[in-house]
């Protein structure tokens, strides 16, 4: 299995933005995860979760409770650095960035809700709320870099449970130039019934060379 030659976008551009002085105070979208035993029984409790990131009272700007599991902070590059470490954690992006990775005008100040499949993470995060129609899947969206040879063909392969159903498309991604983008989604259903509150896999994409892998995890509302 070589390197992996497939880059979500977003990595390089936090890769950039981390030059900045170590101890500017910014406002920062901070996406974890709980683990499946971490169980809240009121949004209070997710956002004293929350609240446990952060170094100091009234850094926190805001708390996310729908679909996607994070909040929006104010903290220098350094606490984000010992932030990272830390067990949950899955990405981070400043408020500034935010509009390029949604692909839209994003005020972190002014909105709620921020879906996962707004924000292109390496990792898909969801919820599948418990009035989900069968017909109707929750879609998450997300944008590749093709980063090694100039002619490559991606296959996708999904490793969940069967208490999921997953759909990606395109079935394929075939790129013809280096750092050439291509775009794809995963269309996801609830499946067997479970009493499970979590679900963990990947999604890989394959070619006759390599494999990139992206962590997936599904919660039931």
């Amino acid at each position: 299995m070589g390197r992996f030659k497939l880059a979500l976008l977003p990595v390089l551009l936090v890769a950039v933005v981390a030059a900045v002085a170590g101890d500017e105070l910014r406002t920062f979208i901070v996406h974890v995860h709980p683990r499946e035993s971490h169980v809240f029984g009121t949004a209070d409790d997710r956002t004293a979760w929350y609240r446990t990131f952060v170094p100091e009272d009234g850094r926190l700007v805001h708390s996310y409770h729908h679909v996607a599991s994070g909040f929006a902070a104010r903290l220098t590059e350094r606490e984000l650095e010992a932030l990272s470490g830390m067990p949950g954690f899955v990405a981070a992006a400043p408020n500034q960035e935010v509009s390029v990775i949604a692909r839209r005008s994003v005020d972190c100040s002014a909105i709620t809700v921020i879906p996962d499949r707004m924000l292109n993470y390496p990792s898909i995060s969801l919820t599948l709320p418990s009035t989900t129609n069968p017909t109707a899947p929750v879609v998450v969206s997300r944008a590749v870099k093709n980063v090694g040879e100039a002619s490559a063909v991606y296959y996708p392969r999904v490793n969940l449970p069967g208490t999921v159903q997953v759909k990606v498309a395109p079935s394929s991604l075939r790129f013809t130039a280096a750092n050439q983008v291509q775009n794809f989604t995963v269309s996801v259903w609830r499946g067997q019934r479970t009493d499970a509150k979590v679900v963990q896999g990947s999604l890989q994409w394959v070619s006759d060379k390599h494999t990139v892998r992206s962590p997936v995890s599904i919660s039931f509302a």
